[in-house]
């Protein structure tokens, strides 16, 4: 955030995470909801924002999804 602009620090990190899981298809979702995440921290100031969705995100894919 010191050398980057908001939108271009929430774009890489979420492009970064996204591929950090893998080349996969699911890549484009997972960089899609990082960035929400990464948004969603920078408007409540607070990592909390992060860790919260983060973690309801996981509770959701592991009870609907195989």
């Amino acid at each position: 955030m010191k050398y980057w602009p908001r939108l271009w620090a929430v774009v890489w990190t979420s492009v970064v995470f996204g591929l950090a899981h893998g080349l996969t298809e699911k890549s484009v979702a997972l960089a899609l909801g990082a960035g929400l995440m990464a948004w969603a921290v920078l408007r409540a100031k607070s990592l909390w924002a992060g860790w919260t969705s983060h973690q309801l995100t996981d509770m959701v894919v592991d009870t609907f999804l195989p």
